[in-house]
């Protein structure tokens, strides 16, 4: 089921972040913005590797890893 949610209901902000595992399920990023477990990432480009096409993530965890430094884990949503 495909819902319509608009833009203006969700927060914006760009922000980078470095990939540092990718799968078939999702992805492993360290980043320095403050993410926190549950936010939805949408990516820039949409990632493309092994027929697999996403265009954005929900966040399945988050750790810390030194001041305003976070390692992250994703799943691949959309």
């Amino acid at each position: 089921m495909n819902s319509y949610i608009p833009d203006e209901v969700f927060e914006k902000p760009y922000a980078g972040g470095i990939s540092v595992n990718i799968s078939k399920g999702g992805l492993g990023m360290i980043t320095d913005f403050p993410i926190k477990t549950g936010d939805i990432l949408f990516f820039e480009d949409e990632i493309k590797i092994n027929k697999i096409i996403a265009k954005g993530s929900i966040v399945r965890w988050v750790k810390e890893i030194g001041k305003n430094r976070h390692l992250v884990g994703t799943e691949f949503v959309i």
